[in-house]
């Protein structure tokens, strides 16, 4: 699938005194073009890396292969990371700006965003997340068991709970409860009527209700889009280069039961609008 929707090659990028130097560059063709042929009209995402191979810059191209907006530089998302390389601002094409900054250990402790105002994270000696406050004062906290697992998640007074044990984990969050065992997710567990079963036999397709859905993955194994039994798409994400997601159906999530997993193929965490990546939250 890579191989169809994502090319790499080099872009002149300018400097401050006039000149150009070239820097690696990957094409990803979107969401909507597969399957299609590799010269075939498309929309495409340009990411442009520096020089350790970190994305910095990324511009999009409609089927024409013309600058979005035809504006040029104006329609580049620009990235800034530190000499850590911790990503540390983002400029978007409307001249937002979202900041970031970190403690000694590259956990992120606060978060400035044009939208959603400027938002606080805690940690733990283990560097677990503990505590998330919004832009309101409003807090999401979280606490742990020994081996660093979330057991306890409080968010608008709503107390999700899990509970491990080997394969299995069982959630509940304001009366249901979604029990995983392995690769099977029955959600409003033991609900008479309303208990809904998935199956992940493998990583790239998924059972429920007798029909099978097929998660389409690109090279980083982020979910780019979600094709029914019929062979019809369903739903289509594409990411930007750290993660965030656009859905280009313009409809959210609209597959029955919905699909919690998407960038890198690990699971969204709606309630604090993290990135659930088992040991750790990514923002």
């Amino acid at each position: 699938m890579a191989s169809t929707r994502a090319y790499v090659a080099t872009e002149n990028t300018p400097l401050a005194c006039g000149a150009a130097i070239r820097f690696c560059s990957v094409r990803v063709k979107d969401a909507d073009c597969y399957p299609a042929a590799e010269n075939a009209p498309c929309g495409e995402t340009l990411t442009v890396l520096d020089g350790r191979g970190r994305p910095y810059r990324s511009l999009d191209y409609d089927r024409a292969g013309t600058d979005v907006g035809g504006s040029g530089v104006a329609r580049a998302t620009t990235t800034w990371l530190n000499p850590l390389g911790w990503l540390t601002k983002v400029s978007d094409p409307r001249g937002s700006v979202w900041t970031y900054a970190y403690d000694s250990f590259g956990n992120r402790t606060q978060s400035k965003d044009p939208d959603l105002g400027a938002w606080t994270m805690a940690y733990d000696a283990s560097r677990n997340l503990l505590e998330q406050t919004d832009a309101k004062s409003q807090a999401i906290t979280f606490q742990y068991d020994l081996l660093d697992r979330r057991t306890k998640k409080v968010a608008g007074g709503v107390t999700f709970t899990s509970g491990y044990d080997t394969a299995r984990l069982k959630a509940t969050a304001g009366g249901a409860t979604t029990l995983t065992i392995g690769p099977i997710e029955a959600r409003n567990f033991k609900v008479p009527g309303g208990e809904t079963l998935i199956l992940y036999p493998a990583p790239w397709f998924r059972v429920t209700g007798g029909t099978t859905s097929v998660l389409r993955r690109d090279q980083v194994a982020s979910i780019q889009a979600i094709t029914g039994g019929g062979g019809g798409v369903v739903k289509e994400t594409t990411y930007q280069p750290f993660g965030e997601a656009r859905d280009a159906t313009g409809v959210e999530n609209p597959i029955s039961p919905s699909e919690s997993h998407g960038y890198i193929g690990e699971r969204y965490d709606a309630g604090p609008e993290l990135q659930f990546l088992n040991a750790r939250y990514y923002d």
